[in-house]
């Protein structure tokens, strides 16, 4: 917005520019013309008075507010009340050199080039301050410029400290990659080992058809697991006594029994994983070589070969395992149980039942005297029943709108919902459910496993 100088206020305008330094030298009466030909300019914040490349043809007083003198984002000045821009426009015609752009809101005049040469050809004092402003502004100019020299300097000679480092670094990343690498590729290869050392999932279908096995590693590797195995039949005798003595009757072939569990050990990711190979290598000596095939037998070995073979009692190594065992009799259609820590769950019409594990787990410390026993419960199954055994994963695992645990209300709710499913989809329902709690954001906490097999005369 523009508007002329009144004459009425030139009083006021000569007061002013006898402040600015350019005409500090300048007699009264130069002023009053040089007042009468000033026009007046009102500018918001960040309007942009002055473009680069631009031509030249005037000089700003400001005469209140502020200005950036600029090149994109680099700022070369900051000008307040009483300071000029544009006067280089003054002595040629050479296009712009910067832009300039208002800090507020701020009152501007403007002198054209063409009059300025008109007042200043009959006054020199006025030639003689424009010069002065311009050879302070030259010396400003020097200074700044060598001080961008030091800058470059400085900057240079970072920046081949910084090509050292990074040539350092990148030899260090190099060898950190190939120990990654060869961490990883042992890793895998420990993963292979464990999984070898874990039943079959197919070898649990055969001997239990309607069953499930959710298992989620955290890492590669597990501190979780499930082991199973199937009792081949023994023969049953019968001691008589006859003419000839005493003598043993064959009665026909013990029923065939199932073990199977869910064992979750201290730690999870390659510590984990070393746990579960010694559990899964001492199940397979206790059951399969020893015959042992009573629950609470089975952890009270287990818990004793644990607390031998990481030598606990005698070092500070207190690792162990919690877990839920059961022996399965089909034939019987019973199911023995014992647990360390973790119960067992099972649903009977549309009820829940839960048979808690002891208190405490296998191998660690020990504070009682002589064997730990783990009390053996029996399940009897005069109708169709759902089992699960399970680690702490699944309840525990952080997620939904207020990042909290799942916890166990919410896993009864979720099983007794899906629990008349065939096996196979309660097993998409469970890692469906988990994965919807966890997002997409939130990492797993810890391994993950949920077992569930069903037994009874009728399928539902």
């Amino acid at each position: 917005m523009q508007e002329s100088v009144g004459d009425n206020e030139f009083t006021d305008k000569v007061a002013i520019l006898k402040t600015v330094k350019v005409f500090a030298e300048t007699d009264e009466s130069v002023l009053v013309n040089i007042a009468k030909v000033l026009t007046e300019e009102h500018h918001p914040k960040d309007t942009q008075i002055i473009r680069k490349g631009d031509p030249g043809d005037s000089m700003y007083i400001i005469v209140d507010g502020a200005v950036r003198v600029h090149d994109g984002d680099y700022t070369f000045v900051v000008l307040r009340t009483r300071n000029v821009f544009g006067e280089y426009a003054l002595l040629d015609t050479k296009p712009r050199s910067a832009d300039v752009t208002t800090l507020r809101r701020t009152r501007l005049w403007k002198l054209d080039q063409e009059v300025f040469y008109e007042v200043m050809m009959n006054h020199i004092q006025i030639m003689r301050g424009i010069l002065k402003v311009l050879i302070r502004r030259s010396r400003n100019h020097n200074v700044l410029e060598e001080e961008l020299v030091q800058q470059k300097k400085s900057i240079e000679a970072k920046n081949e400290e910084i090509t050292s480092i990074n040539s350092s670094l990148e030899r260090k990343n190099a060898i950190i990659e190939a120990k990654n690498y060869q961490i990883q590729d042992s890793i895998l290869y420990a993963k292979r080992i464990q999984t070898a050392m874990i039943s079959a999932e197919d070898e649990v279908k055969r001997a239990l058809p309607d069953s499930f096995i959710f298992w989620r590693p955290k890492d590669i590797v597990s501190g979780d697991f499930y082991w199973f195995a199937k009792t081949a039949p023994k023969p049953l005798y019968e001691e008589t006594s006859t003419f000839e003595g005493k003598q043993r009757v064959f009665k026909g072939f013990e029923s065939e029994k199932i073990v199977f569990t869910a064992v979750d050990c201290t730690g999870h990711g390659v510590p984990g994983a070393f746990m579960s190979m010694l559990g899964a290598n001492v199940l397979d000596r206790i059951v399969k070589l020893d015959g042992i095939i009573s629950p609470d037998e089975i952890l009270s070995q287990l818990h004793k070969s644990v607390r031998d073979a990481l030598r606990q009692g005698k070092s500070d190594n207190q690792d162990g395992m919690d877990m839920a065992l059961c022996v399965i009799d089909k034939e019987a259609q019973c199911v023995e149980f014992s647990g360390a820590k973790n119960p067992l769950y099972y649903i009977q019409n549309d009820q829940l039942f839960e048979i808690r594990g002891a208190m405490n787990p296998i191998g660690g410390q020990q504070w009682e005297a002589g064997e730990r026993f783990y009390p053996k419960h029996r399940v009897i199954v005069s109708q169709p029943t759902m089992f699960y055994m399970f680690s702490d994963g699944y309840r525990d695992q952080f997620g939904g709108p207020k990042e909290r645990k799942f916890m166990l209300k919410r896993f009864k709710k979720l099983l007794l919902k899906i629990h008349k499913l065939p096996c196979d989809e309660q097993q998409k329902e469970l890692q469906n459910a988990l994965d919807d709690w966890m997002g997409y954001k939130t990492p797993q906490t810890d391994d993950i496993i949920v077992i569930g097999f069903r037994l009874g005369v009728n399928d539902y």
